[in-house]
């Protein structure tokens, strides 16, 4: 999977897009959570 679509994004197709859309929310949604987490927990 590549990290940087951006590069070759002409080249994916509109459900790899939003694949990786879906993708990018998720891994941020879960980098929000455990931060909240790390700091309610001492």
């Amino acid at each position: 999977m590549c990290i940087f679509p951006s590069l070759n994004g002409s080249q994916k197709t509109p459900i790899e897009k939003m694949r990786i859309a879906k993708t990018r929310r998720t891994v941020s949604f879960f980098i929000n959570f455990f931060a909240i987490y790390s700091k309610r927990v001492p």
